[in-house]
């Protein structure tokens, strides 16, 4: 497994097709933001 994503009680899990490292992980939060206004 690469990671899981965990969100409003649900969790998601991300698998590598092939084995590797990672070099960078880029994220952006939107936490207390509205989805629609």
């Amino acid at each position: 497994m690469l990671l899981t994503i965990e969100s409003m009680k649900m969790e998601t899990a991300l698998h590598a097709e092939k084995d590797g490292t990672i070099a960078e992980v880029l994220t952006q939060s939107l936490a207390r933001k509205p989805i629609c206004s």
